[in-house]
């Protein structure tokens, strides 16, 4: 009987769940105006809305922050703005420790922050609930799940009669920390470590969040995206409407002052600063200088000898001078005055020649030239530059047979295209003036990405991984869940007993640490420690991991065998003081962010902390290897930092060409050198120790999917 049957570890799992602010009125608001909304209840302290079964697990948010937009009945107008802690939740209700407002008229837009909040899902199990607990954790090789510690208070009660305590109870629950290692198959962790991301990656269909929406896959924008959605159960999780949450991306530009007399430049991309993101690319484009010629017959005398000087766009401007040779008499150039010119010769006009054939001869001529074009329409010559740019005008002999007439003035801001919208952005950058004559001035919009931009991800995504320096990391939640054997599917869910599942939510972790190690012979590994803010224990009728219950079915684990591979120290390579290290037997990374907890008043609950700060970030890289000769030494004796002059810490490793991690380090010293006399008389493994002040780069290619 399963009353009788003990727990095992047979039946215990360890699942991530993405934390990310997710708009929880677009999925459960009511519609008013635009606008999705939720109403108060319980004197206007509970933002409360109706399902088909429940949804939200009962309290999981509780200590959880939620930013409140408050508007009118009619969802036209945002009067009042605030962020509050939730205090409680049910499957369909927010409660907070004040009234939101004092009629009860008002709706409010609501979205709870990232930290400590575990991403909902839709029930798996009718009238259950469950979380986005079906991520693969990887090729985990140990876990220990974070320790629960409580405070003991305990007091004599200044009584006597005994030498035993007389009053006893307990203060604040400590969480500790969760210890995760792995053969390393994917780069998501150094996301984790670090703090910031943008992607971009290549779809190989036409679905997208606006249609098509396919379960189990994920969606994102194909270049500088912060964050993917994923589709389950017909629902875009976390929740996502017209546009996503916050205008943070370069989405258009103002042209506020076209310019006069801009040059031709080879490379013609805009300038952005400020604002407080990154990446935003765009280019420029100018108009093009362009006129019309009309051609008269040539008379015998009207043509030969003359010049006309016609400019094209160029790194540098290029002057052709067209000279007239009727007949191909042998004529010579004629003194035309312009210095720097490529002089042409028309030989191909004859005495006589009507003005059409003229026109048609001479836009031959000008047409095979760099940076021009020419038609002709009967007598009628349209001749434009290639390239836009300021050029001189057109300028002739005297006593001219040809009539010129300017179309298009050179030199002025014709178009602007963005290549990038960047990601980030608190405020519109400042584009930098493209001067001219008089200047050409920009203006950087911000906006949102629609659906219709997020494209399924099909293949291989790229991650750029940055520093984040505000203290805040990214989170994730650890469920842990145990079951006993031959559990039913339609009995998989947390009894009320607790005597057939099990399952705890430590919510909050931030990376506190992380060490990839490598070793000759051995597939990489890491190390990951991570804080956790809070232990939830899971209540009746939750269903763990969205009831998948096969590694197979777990998101980020693929179908395709090298996918769920772990890089290998064969995939290495390593790069140090500008050279690439080739006896390197074992080594070792690790980034520790030194993250404190704290706690407030008003917490609402004393077993959880209310705030996680990351101080002192450091890097330090370990090598054990063979040497040829001293320069480690040397390094080591060297006063100071090395940086990107002598040569980056460059480290890679890679599965394929489409799935690899690469770390380079900048700013570093040699801390320690250990050069061993060894007894056996065999080769001298050194160990040296390095200490990088910065960090270059970081990028990640591959399949992993990371929602965080």
């Amino acid at each position: 009987m399963v009353v009788n049957e003990i727990y095992t570890g047979a039946g215990s799992s360890v699942t991530m769940i993405p934390e990310r602010d997710f708009k929880i009125s677009e999925n459960f608001g009511t519609t008013k105006g635009s606008k999705e909304l939720l109403a108060t209840t319980a004197s206007q302290t509970t933002l409360t809305w109706s399902t088909a079964g429940d949804v939200l697990v009962p309290n999981i948010y509780r200590g959880c922050m939620a930013k409140l937009d408050r508007y009118d009945a009619n969802g036209a107008t945002q009067n009042h703005s605030q962020t509050l802690m939730i205090e409680s939740n049910t499957s369909t209700t927010l409660v907070f420790s004040q009234a939101l407002d004092s009629t009860g008229s008002f709706w409010y837009e609501c979205t709870i922050l990232a930290f400590g909040t575990p991403m909902y899902a839709e029930p798996a199990t009718s009238n259950k609930h469950n979380l986005l607990a079906d991520n693969w954790l990887g090729l985990v090789t140990t876990f220990t799940p974070p320790s629960v510690d409580a405070e003991m208070k305990q007091l004599n009660l200044a009584l006597g009669g005994t030498r035993n305590f007389g009053y006893q109870f307990k203060g604040a629950e400590t969480v500790g920390e969760a210890s995760i290692d792995v053969s390393l198959n994917n780069g998501s962790w150094l996301y984790y470590a670090l703090g910031k991301k943008t992607y971009s990656h290549t779809p190989g269909g036409s679905n997208t969040l606006n249609a098509s929406l396919q379960n189990g896959s994920s969606y994102g924008v194909t270049s500088s995206g912060s964050d993917i959605y994923r589709v389950e159960d017909g629902e875009i999780l976390p929740p996502f409407t017209a546009t996503d949450d916050s205008a943070t991306k370069v989405t258009s530009i103002t042209v506020s002052n076209d310019g006069v007399g801009i040059p031709f430049a080879a490379s013609q991309a805009l300038s952005f600063s400020g604002g407080g993101g990154t990446g935003a690319a765009a280019t420029y484009t100018l108009t093009k200088n362009k006129h019309t010629i009309d051609c008269t017959t040539e008379s015998g005398t009207n043509y030969d000898g003359k010049w006309i000087k016609i400019e094209a766009a160029a790194a540098s401007t290029v002057k052709y001078v067209f000279w007239f040779d009727i007949d191909n008499a042998g004529a010579s150039v004629p003194g035309h005055g312009v210095s720097g010119s490529t002089d042409v010769e028309v030989t191909t006009i004859s005495s006589d020649d009507a003005a059409g054939t003229v026109a048609t001869e001479l836009a031959t001529i000008i047409n095979a030239q760099t940076g021009l074009t020419a038609t002709a329409d009967g007598a009628q010559i349209t001749v434009e530059s290639t390239s836009g740019g300021k050029l001189g005008a057109i300028t002739q002999a005297g006593s001219p047979p040809l009539t010129v007439a300017q179309l298009v003035v050179g030199g002025e801001i014709e178009s602007v295209t963005i290549s990038n919208s960047g990601s980030g952005y608190s405020s519109a950058p400042t584009i930098a003036n493209v001067t001219g004559d008089t200047a050409a001035t920009f203006t950087a919009v911000l906006g949102s990405s629609a659906k219709a931009d997020y494209k399924e991800i099909t293949a291989a995504v790229t991650y750029d991984i940055a520093e984040d320096n505000s203290g805040n990391l990214p989170s994730f939640s650890l469920e842990v869940s145990n079951e006993k054997g031959s559990i039913a599917d339609g009995d998989y869910f947390v009894d009320a007993d607790k005597q057939k599942v099990m399952a705890r939510i430590f919510t909050g972790c931030q990376v506190n640490s992380l060490t990839l190690n490598f070793e000759e012979g051995q597939e990489v590994t890491s190390s990951i420690s991570a804080i956790s803010k809070k232990a939830h224990d899971a209540e009746t009728n939750y269903v763990p991991r969205r009831k998948i219950r096969t590694t197979t079915g777990l998101q980020n684990y693929s179908s395709t065998v090298e996918d769920n591979n772990p890089y290998m120290y064969s995939d290495g390579t390593i790069k140090i003081y500008g050279q690439t290290m080739a006896r390197i037997k074992s080594g070792s990374v690790t980034i520790s962010n030194n993250i404190t907890p704290h706690r407030y008043i008003g917490n609402y609950d004393r077993t959880m902390a209310s705030a996680h700060t990351a101080a002192q970030r450091t890097y330090e890289i370990s090598l054990n290897l063979l040497i040829t000769d001293q320069a480690i030494w040397d390094e080591l004796r060297n006063q100071n930092e090395t940086d990107s002059s002598v040569g980056l810490i460059e480290i890679e490793f890679a599965k394929s060409a489409t799935d690899k991690i690469t770390l380079k380090f900048d700013n570093y010293l040699t801390t320690s050198v250990d050069i061993p006399f060894p007894d056996d008389k065999g080769a001298l493994e050194v160990a040296l120790t390095a200490q990088a002040r910065t960090l270059n780069s970081c990028t990640y290619q591959g399949k992993w999917i990371i929602l965080g």
